[in-house]
């Protein structure tokens, strides 16, 4: 099959109607499209993969069973927190030995485990920073090695940055928009459904009290 890979997807395939900066040939472009993949005799000939943290921009019409097949969540997950940190710490040191500043990482599978157990689950580039606190404690101690202790300390000594709230946000929507309660990791299936609607509209709500303005009506 041909496969197309379309990333930030809520670009193309916004909603229709939205505000665009040229004369309709989005909606033209968009509508060829429905039409093209409507057509039976191309369904599994050509797979659309379509890559988005804003599904609620996009047209629902993309969204629709026979266009969206499948809607699969990217989400963090404690189970694979280990596995992410193992890989991540090793292109640390690869990167490290090929600038010549060799780096080890001394961490067992069952230390790694327990300490992320401790934390909310965190993103592959919270990870990545954190190794990299992690890899600076060691070194203002004088030692190329980083051991649980600098991991443990990384992580006490990281903050997330505030626009986590806005990520949070998009990992909602992501279950919001799964079609599949097994694709969801099992700390996020009690946020499926209306639970995720209604903290999704607890969240809009803060975010109009934080902006100070006047709260729009319908």
């Amino acid at each position: 099959p041909v496969i197309v890979r379309r990333d930030e997807a809520e670009a193309e395939d916004r909603a229709r109607g939205a505000q665009s900066d040229n004369t309709g040939v989005d909606q033209r472009i968009q509508r060829r499209e429905f039409e093209f993949f409507a057509d039976p005799k191309r369904r599994g000939r050509v797979l659309l993969f379509r890559i988005s943290n804003r599904p609620d921009l996009m047209d629902a019409a993309a969204l629709r069973p026979g266009r969206a097949e499948l809607c699969v969540p990217v989400l963090p997950s404690k189970r694979d927190g280990p596995d992410i940190l193992d890989r991540l710490a090793k292109k640390i040191c690869s990167r490290a030995a090929a600038g010549g500043t060799p780096i080890t990482f001394t961490l067992l599978p069952a230390e790694i485990e327990a300490v992320l157990e401790r934390y909310s689950a965190l993103t592959g580039a919270e990870i990545w920073t954190v190794l990299h606190l992690a890899v600076k404690f060691a070194a203002d101690d004088n030692r190329s090695d980083v051991g649980i202790e600098d991991l443990v300390g990384a992580l006490e000594d990281y903050i997330a940055p505030s626009a986590m709230s806005d990520y949070y946000k998009m990992t909602l929507l992501a279950v919001k928009y799964t079609t599949n309660r097994r694709l969801v990791p099992e700390e996020w299936r009690d946020h499926l459904g209306r639970q995720a609607e209604k903290e999704l509209a607890d969240l809009a709500e803060e975010s109009w009290l934080a902006s100070g303005k006047d709260k729009p009506t319908a």
